[in-house]
């Protein structure tokens, strides 16, 4: 196992001798492009922005995500399960105990439709994560040593996918001046977090996440919102593509990491062996690693996740409650494990990849009905804790 300060000059080596720019620390506003379209957001009183934490050189994190608090709870309550509450720093302990250095947070937008183009930023919705209770978290996680990922979400209530934004159900698609519009409701959003971010002194933040048909359209909205981003927040910046989207990201050179929700399929075989799931696993690296040198940054998985069933490296983006899911009420934990372990394999000791966030783990770590689906089943959902992948984990976080 390499020691951290290895990790800084494999790194620094690896893409001098693929003749890339080696980036040390935060790319700065003058990296990022930006378009000649003035966004009417606020950026307070136009001071560069201050020092935040540094994240650690090697990224040994979980998805940490909020549970609702009980009707009328609040911080202080013994109904209130979210993020900065007591409970939530009862899992920052356990997740300490494991190894784990960072954790990821996500605050949440709301879209009626996936052709709304109105990003209502209602931190009070699903589940009253608002500005304050994120602050407390961040503070709580730094209390531990744990550092903190932000991660700006969009949500669209009728249940569509916030990667087919602008894909209308009549068939239509958006205009130009369509996207514009969505564009700058959503960059309002994000430097409304990166305010937050820079406040707390997260360390990393997200541009967003998912947003193929953005990505695929508009790649320089993401320019400049970095830009504008930069302007208020000081920490790195990353972006969380899709798995299945990460090959048409053009604007790595714009972040610090490149991002990607990793939920790649390791296998189309429910009877998979560990030397089947190790060279499915071996297969994106080879991909990634290149993504990675063509952009001049590290990888970082932003999630990646597979449940503890039997066929969850056959299409592990499935959600447990998705009806389409062979998991239902079928409990594999081994497989798990060996997914993890087929993960940290390919992976870890790569000189251009970052680290991890494995989805995910929850603020109340005794409530299993966010594991059920329907609440009698067995847990068979995504969460390691006290399951063998574990054990995985603690063998690989706890040896930085």
């Amino acid at each position: 196992m390499l020691t951290r300060p290895a990790y800084s000059l494999l790194f620094a080596a690896f893409f001098l001798l693929q003749g890339c720019e080696v980036i040390r620390g935060p790319v700065t506003t003058a990296d990022a492009s930006t378009s000649d379209g003035a966004i009417d957001v606020d950026l307070g009183d136009g001071a560069p922005p201050g020092p935040v934490n540094e994240p650690p050189e090697r990224i040994a994190g979980m998805v940490l995500a909020h549970i609702d608090d009980d009707e009328d709870a609040d911080a202080s309550d013994d109904g209130a399960r979210g993020y900065g509450t007591e409970l939530a720093d009862q899992a920052l302990a356990r997740l300490g105990e494991i190894g784990t250095n960072a954790i990821s947070l996500s605050s949440f937008a709301l879209l009626d439709t996936r052709c709304d183009t109105n990003v209502r930023p209602e931190f009070d919705a699903l589940g009253q994560e608002n500005e304050a209770s994120l602050l407390r978290m961040a503070e709580q996680a730094h209390a531990r040593s744990i550092s903190v990922l932000l991660s700006p979400t969009l949500w669209i209530n009728d249940g569509t996918w916030r990667g087919e934004l602008g894909r209308c159900d009549d068939g239509t698609r958006w205009t130009d001046s369509e996207w514009r519009a969505f564009f700058e409701s959503y960059a309002a959003y994000v430097v409304r977090a990166a305010r937050i971010a820079q406040e707390a002194s997260i360390e990393i933040l997200s541009l967003g996440l998912e947003l193929k048909t953005m990505v695929q359209q508009h790649p320089e909205y993401f320019r400049e919102l970095a830009a504008l981003v930069r302007s208020v927040y000081s920490g790195r910046l990353t972006y969380s593509a899709n798995w299945d989207g990460l090959d048409q990201l053009s604007f790595g050179d714009a972040l610090d990491y490149v991002g990607v929700n990793a939920f790649y399929p390791l296998t189309g075989d429910s009877e998979a062996s560990a030397e089947t799931l190790r060279a499915g696993a071996e297969r994106v690296a080879t991909e990634l690693a290149e993504i990675s040198r063509a952009n001049g940054r590290p990888i970082l998985f932003t999630e990646v996740g597979y449940k503890s069933c039997p066929d969850s490296t056959i299409e592990p983006w499935l959600w447990p409650e998705d009806p389409t899911s062979s998991c239902r009420g079928r409990v594999d934990e081994e497989h798990q494990a060996i997914a993890y372990r087929a993960i940290f394999e390919s992976f870890w000791d790569q000189e251009w990849f970052a680290g991890m966030f494995w989805w995910k783990t929850f603020t109340d770590l005794q409530d299993r009905d966010q594991e059920r689906f329907p609440p009698q089943e067995p847990p068979f959902g995504y969460d390691p804790l006290g399951k063998s992948a574990e054990t995985v984990l603690r063998e690989y976080y706890g040896a930085l």
